[in-house]
């Protein structure tokens, strides 16, 4: 549960929902399809490389380094295009939730190109 005691993936629906209404006030909107760029750290090597490998699964494109003086690998997947709507982000971004957890990482959000 977040601070305000919703659910995990309803948080991710709201989060979802902030980034398109803060966009829509700057007069910024999605393309109808597009890639998107999700960001995750998992404290070991091996975890990475997993979420890695189900990303690639997934057709992302991923790269996975750890900089120097940092304690986290840093994960950075780029999908295909998908479709920019708020359901569909929504339930997308609740997914790589879901994924980070199954392989021991953490979720740190999306991002995307805007037009």
């Amino acid at each position: 549960m977040d601070k305000d005691g919703h659910g995990e993936s309803e948080s991710e629906r709201r989060k979802a929902l902030a980034v398109f209404e803060m966009n829509a006030s700057f007069g910024i909107e999605f393309r109808e399809k597009q890639c998107f760029d999700c960001f995750f750290y998992a404290d070991r090597q091996d975890d990475a490389s997993n979420l890695a490998i189900e990303l690639h699964k997934l057709g992302y494109e991923v790269d996975v380094h750890k900089d120097p003086g940092m304690r986290n690998w840093s994960i950075v997947g780029t999908t295909p295009e998908m479709s920019t709507d708020l359901d569909s982000v929504g339930e997308w971004s609740e997914e790589m939730l879901k994924l980070a957890k199954a392989n021991k990482a953490v979720f740190d959000g999306w991002g995307s190109e805007a037009s």
